[in-house]
């Protein structure tokens, strides 16, 4: 299974080590993306962290989940970007697992993917998903769309991925 992780500056860094640290370890083949014009993206706190794959060479992977970790800067990036557009269209194509969390599933309510669907998302930015069914979990699944509320909900986030994804539990 391969995994595709979505990195722009401003990220919030839980958000994506916690998981990729599970899907790892589950022996997901998990490719950390750039949308940026460097493989090094720095995160929330500053933590620069080095993707594996520039975002124009990712359009030729083969992949059964795209996830985009939170932070408010990050997910606004992730948002206005062109590659997040054209991910999320392969992603429905193809039936790929689409997961977001804190921020970041307003990413999924913008392109209106969230329509009729459970989801949870940091407090408060719930209003900018007005199509969805919000709820107050750490973690909600709905067909195959993962929410994650908050940086507390990364491991949960992370463990509903690898379970999702290859129906194993921890």
């Amino acid at each position: 299974m391969t995994v595709l992780f979505f990195l722009a500056d401003g990220f919030e860094e839980t958000e994506l080590i916690a998981p990729v640290d599970i899907l790892r370890r589950a022996e997901a083949n998990v490719k950390l993306v750039s949308i940026e014009e460097s493989l090094e993206v720095t995160g929330s706190h500053g933590i620069v962290i080095r993707a594996d794959i520039m975002a124009s060479d990712a359009l030729e992977m083969d992949f059964e989940a795209i996830v985009f970790p939170g932070g408010l800067k990050g997910t606004e990036r992730l948002s206005n970007s062109v590659w997040t557009e054209k991910f999320l269209k392969l992603a429905i194509e193809t039936g790929a697992y689409i997961a977001a969390i804190c921020a970041a599933p307003t990413i999924l309510g913008k392109f209106g993917l969230l329509e009729g669907k459970n989801f949870t998302c940091y407090p408060g930015m719930e209003s900018m998903i007005e199509e969805g069914i919000y709820n107050e979990k750490s973690v909600t699944c709905d067909d195959v769309f993962i929410t994650g509320e908050a940086m507390g909900s990364s491991l949960d986030f992370g463990f509903k991925l690898a379970y999702q994804m290859f129906l194993i539990s921890f």
